[in-house]
């Protein structure tokens, strides 16, 4: 079910330094690090790869229309392209690098250049081109076992770089497909129009074996795969609009299941790679997106940054390439070429929230609406000032867990934070009459706004009474603007929530003027059990809880009780179940 964004009126009141409006995104999350960006060629870029010389010094291979530019990229702010190799001109370029050489494939004709790239800094030349085939989309190269497969002519092939700047055929497998991922001689082919991953043994490259096919649901356009380092999960995408980048489990072949799956904003994704426990997605028109895996079931955005002011369509990043030992990180961009990156895990920036509602955890609100503050708090420490974003989302029950937001009328907040120090906000909220019963996590998040978070923090609010969950929107749930904390108009003791109860429940109560509040518990008989309170309270919206037992701190038996509430000249009771 869909549900709009304007389900509660949030009034914020800035109590710290650094708050303002928030109107655009930023260009990346505050974890991801520009470090060199080279756009020399106006003719347009494809894909790129990375290669590491045995002196440790970092080369980017990045695929250009009609060739590939080869830039060194060891030091930071300082990426120099050493050389140019020219190409038959080609929107489709794949490249992959085995020992001191590079392997280039386009969709024209003209075969598979290898580059050597054993005389670098200085120079890297092409040494042959191999041409046992004329075209292909991509290819993957399985290092320890010297073995590139390529793609093209409605199979895969299988060829032996024994001799690398020779390379033999052994052999063809498989269904008309468009990439391959390969380990330890076991080769994951995504299959394309065909809706599939077929998992193929290639121990004997000479005669492969299919392992296993299994059918991606609802399938796009399968476009590629890789394999968590552990083998335990295949990530795949579909290069298909809405069709999410999925985590599979492929533990049991005979069981794949998704755990996990991922789409950013622009709902269309390009390619994965993955190291450790990240998975760096070049998601078109979203750049660079980076997404934490290490608990497969729950995956989620740790970092991106946006390569081009694209919004939409099959624009903006084409590839990545995280496998760097320094750390780097490599994307190409259609249109703005090579983007060299650092990242540190968002754990590590050392940034907290935390929310803290005055009138406790959780907030009771009656059936006739309440307006409650509760403070904000961020620490930033870590060693670097902070400029993020804050804003807040809110569970939806009766929607599957659904979280929207930010909530009616709060802005996304841009602040700045010091390196070692902290602010707090005070935000007042009101729920009011129109919200639905129900029990609602209100989570309050710093990051990068929409899906990066650095950190969040969540009370709760439960509405005791309230209209149907059978709404198609939220439109309707009374929303009416406020500008400061009210003060009840008139004495009222609410329903206890829940009810019935075990082991505990929340009792919620008004008073218009400061009173001595007396709240006891008595049985049917009218003998007194408890006494909860007795001590005087300013005007305002109050809670107790009772824990089921007591006097002397015995649980009580199940069944019926009564409360009773004296403010002044006012009293009421009502009842509640008490349930083992």
């Amino acid at each position: 079910m869909y549900l709009r964004l304007n389900v509660l009126r949030v009034l914020i009141v800035i109590l710290g330094i650094g708050f303002s409006s928030f109107h655009l995104y930023g260009q990346g999350s505050p974890n991801v690090v520009l470090l060199d960006q080279l756009d020399d060629y106006a003719i347009g870029y494809n894909d790129c790869w990375g290669y590491t010389a045995p002196d440790s010094r970092e080369y980017a291979l990045l695929g250009v229309i009609n060739g590939t530019s080869i830039i060194d990229i060891t030091n930071a702010g300082s990426a120099t392209e050493i050389t140019f190799i020219p190409s038959p001109s080609s929107t489709w370029k794949d490249i992959k690098t085995y020992q001191n050489y590079a392997y280039v494939v386009t969709e024209s004709s003209g075969g598979m250049q290898i580059i050597d790239l054993s005389n670098l800094p200085s120079s890297a030349t092409l040494v042959s081109t191999y041409t046992g085939f004329s075209t292909s989309h991509n290819i993957y190269i399985d290092e320890p076992n010297a073995m590139l497969y390529a793609e093209g002519s409605g199979s895969i092939r299988a060829i032996s770089l024994a001799d690398p700047e020779n390379p033999v055929e052994l052999s063809t497998f498989g269904i008309s497909s468009h990439d391959i991922y390969a380990r330890d001689n076991i080769v994951y082919v995504s299959e394309g129009s065909n809706g599939s991953i077929g998992i193929f043994d290639l121990s004997n490259p000479a005669s492969p074996t299919m392992i296993s096919r299994f059918q991606i649901p609802n399938a796009g356009f399968v476009h590629n795969a890789w394999l968590t380092d552990d083998g335990n999960y295949l990530m795949t995408t579909e290069e298909t609009t809405n069709k999410t980048v999925k985590l599979f489990d492929i533990q049991d072949l005979n069981n794949v299941f998704i755990a996990d799956e991922y789409l950013g904003p622009s709902n269309l994704a390009h390619n994965t790679h993955i190291k450790g426990n990240y998975a760096y997605i070049s998601h078109y028109a979203d750049g660079l997106k980076i997404v934490d895996i290490s608990d497969p079931s729950n995956i989620f955005e740790a970092g991106f940054y946006d390569t081009t002011p694209s919004t939409g369509g099959f624009t903006g990043s084409w590839g990545a390439f995280p496998f760097f030992p320094s750390g780097k990180i490599l994307a190409s961009d259609f249109s703005n070429g090579l983007f060299v990156f650092s990242f540190t895990p968002p754990a590590s920036l050392g940034i907290s929230i935390t929310v803290d509602p005055a009138a406790g955890d959780p907030v009771i609100v009656p059936g006739s609406g309440r307006i409650f503050n509760f403070d904000v708090t961020i620490e930033n420490n870590g060693s670097s000032t902070l400029e993020a974003q804050t804003w807040n989302k809110v569970t939806l029950v009766g929607a599957g867990g659904e979280e929207v937001g930010p909530v009616g009328g709060i802005p996304v907040t841009n602040i700045t934070v010091a390196a070692n120090s902290s602010f707090t906000t005070t935000i007042t909220l009101e729920v009011p009459p129109g919200v639905p019963a129900g029990t609602y996590p209100f989570n309050q998040i710093v990051g990068t706004f929409p899906s990066f978070e650095l950190d969040r923090d969540t009370f709760t609010f439960i509405k005791t009474a309230g209209p149907s969950l059978t709404k198609a929107g939220t439109d309707d749930w009374g929303l009416s603007p406020k500008t400061e904390v009210t003060i009840p108009e008139e004495f009222a003791l609410e329903q206890n929530f829940p009810n019935p109860f075990n082991p505990s429940t929340t009792i919620a109560y008004q008073i218009p003027t400061a009173e001595t509040v007396r709240m006891t518990i008595y049985d049917l008989t009218g003998r007194q059990v408890r006494e909860l309170l007795n001590e005087n309270k300013s005007a305002g919206y109050h809670t107790i809880q009772w824990d089921g037992k007591n006097q002397i701190g015995q649980q009580v038996s199940s069944g019926l009780y009564i409360y009773q509430i004296s403010a002044g000249k006012f009293n009421q009771t009502r009842k509640m179940a008490f349930v083992k």
